[in-house]
C-alpha cells in the first residue's frame, strides 16, 4: 500500500520534524510504502534512519518560481510561513498522490478552512485519493488573540462541519472529538500520538554540557511555539516573587510574533532571574531538542483554557521520563493524573502554578524516579509500533471501502 504523508508544518512547527519522522517510520514499519511531502529543500536530519521517501515542494519548482516564492517569504514573513506555505504543501500533496496513484493521502495538522476546498476538488477529480486528516486541536477564537488569529479560528470551526463529507478524520482523544462535535461521525477515528523510549538517549550531564547549561539547579522547560494560547505569560507571572532556585528555559521559534503576548520580562531579570531565565527564540534541530529534554528536570504546560488535545511537550516528557507540571484541563490533566506523571494546577490560575513551582524544587529524587518508571510504562503502552498498527488497519478499511464503491 502506498501512502503519501503531507506535513505542512516542517518549516515552523518545532515538533513537526520529529512527529512526522516517527509517524512515517511507524507506517513503514507496518509494510507500507511512505512518501512525505513537505516544504523544506531536505527533510531535517536526525541520527535515526528514515524509512520513507521525501518530496520537497520548494525544490520541485522551476528556478524562477522558487526565487519568486523566496522573495515573497522575505516580504511578508510569518504570514507566508504560517498560511501560504502550508496551502502550497497541501495542494502539492494532492497532486503528487493522484499522479503516483497513491492508495491513501494522510495530512498531518490540517486546518479545515484551507483543506476543505482541496479535498472537495479531489472528490470531483477523475482519480480521487482516499484522504484522512489529523486534527490536532480545537479551533476556538479566544480573547487576547490577534484579529487575524480569531478570524482564522472562526473559519476553521465553520469549515470543520463540512470536512466529514470529503475526508476521514483522526483525533488524538475523545475530548477533542467531542469539543469539535465530530465524535458521532463514522469517519472519525481516535488514534493517539505515539511514543518512543528516549530515556537512555543522553544523560542529563552530557546534555547540559552540550548546551552549555550549568549543573547544580533543577531546570524547567517550556518548549514549542510560545504563543498567547500556550500561556508563556502565565508562567512568567507565576515566577514573580519566587527566588531563582531553579532555571527556566523557553525554547522554540517565535519569529518575533509571539513575544508581545508575554508582556515585559525585564522585571523578572532585574528581580534576580537574569542568569536563570533563558529565551531561546529559534527553530532548533531534533538533536538540540533531544538535548533540551535530556537536560531538564520537568516540562511545564501552562496552556490557557480550551486546549483539549495532547501536547508535544507532554509526549516528549513521557519519552524522556521527565516530570510534567501541567494545567488540569481535558486530556493533559487527565493523562498526568491517571498515570502519575507529575503535578497539575488549575488552568490559568497563576497562584496554583506558583505553588507547583515551589513544590517542584522540594521534591525528593525518589519522586522523580517514580515519575520516570510511570513514563516508561506509558511509552510502552502507546508506542509508535502500536500506533502504526492502528493506522494500517484504518487505511485497509478505507481502501476496501473505495473498492466497494
Amino acid at each position: 500500500m502506498n501512502v503519501v504523508l503531507c506535513s505542512p508544518g516542517l518549516t515552523f512547527q518545532a515538533d513537526a520534524p520529529h512527529s512526522t519522522r516517527q509517524r512515517a517510520n511507524a507506517l513503514a514499519g507496518q509494510g507500507l510504502k511512505v512518501t512525505v511531502v513537505g516544504f523544506p529543500p531536505t527533510f531535517p536530519a536526525d541520527s535515526e534512519p528514515d524509512r520513507f521517501d521525501y518530496v520537497s515542494v520548494l525544490e520541485s519548482q522551476t528556478p524562477q518560481k522558487k526565487a519568486r516564492w523566496l522573495r515573497w517569504e522575505k516580504k511578508i514573513g510569518p504570514y507566508w510561513t504560517h498560511a501560504i506555505e502550508p496551502f502550497l504543501v497541501k495542494r502539492a500533496a494532492f497532486r503528487y498522490a493522484r499522479k503516483t496513484g497513491a492508495d491513501i493521502l494522510y495530512v498531518a495538522h490540517v486546518e479545515p478552512w484551507m483543506f476543505f476546498w482541496l479535498a472537495w476538488l479531489n472528490r470531483l477529480s477523475k482519480r480521487p485519493v482516499p484522504t484522512v486528516v489529523h486534527i490536532p486541536t480545537v479551533f476556538k477564537s479566544t480573547a487576547g488573540r490577534s484579529l487575524s488569529a480569531r478570524i482564522r479560528s472562526w473559519l476553521n470551526q465553520t469549515m470543520l462541519a463540512w470536512l466529514p463529507r470529503v475526508s476521514h478524520l483522526i483525533c488524538d482523544n475523545i475530548f477533542v472529538a467531542r469539543l469539535l462535535k465530530v465524535d458521532h461521525y463514522a469517519v472519525t477515528h481516535l488514534i493517539p500520538e505515539g511514543h518512543r523510549d528516549s530515556m537512555n538517549a543522553l544523560t542529563q550531564t552530557e546534555a547540559r554540557l552540550a548546551l552549555n547549561i550549568p549543573a547544580g539547579k533543577k531546570m524547567l522547560l517550556l518548549f514549542g511555539v510560545a504563543n498567547h494560547h500556550k500561556g508563556a505569560d502565565i508562567l512568567f507571572k507565576a515566577m514573580e516573587g519566587l527566588k531563582p532556585d531553579f532555571m527556566v528555559y523557553v525554547v522554540g521559534k517565535t519569529g518575533g510574533v509571539y513575544e508581545a503576548s508575554w508582556g515585559s520580562i525585564d522585571h523578572l531579570k532585574q528581580g534576580g532571574w537574569e542568569n536563570d531565565l533563558k529565551v531561546v527564540s529559534k527553530f532548533v534541530s531534533e538533536e538540540e531538542m533531544s538535548h533540551f529534554y535530556s537536560a531538564c528536570d520537568a516540562i511545564v504546560i501552562p496552556y490557557r483554557w480550551g486546549f483539549a488535545t495532547t501536547s508535544g511537550g507532554l509526549i516528549k516528557a513521557v519519552e524522556y521520563g521527565k516530570v510534567v507540571i501541567g494545567c488540569n484541563q481535558y486530556f493533559i490533566g487527565n493523562h498526568i493524573q491517571k498515570n502519575n506523571l507529575g503535578m497539575v494546577f488549575e488552568t490559568e490560575n497563576v497562584e496554583a502554578l506558583r505553588h507547583c513551582l515551589q513544590e517542584f524544587t522540594k521534591k525528593p529524587e525518589s519522586w522523580f524516579e517514580e515519575v520516570r518508571r510511570n513514563s516508561r510504562r506509558v511509552a510502552q503502552e502507546m508506542s509508535w509500533n502500536q500506533i502504526g498498527v492502528q493506522h494500517r488497519q484504518l487505511f485497509e478499511q478505507m481502501v476496501a471501502a473505495k473498492k466497494k464503491s
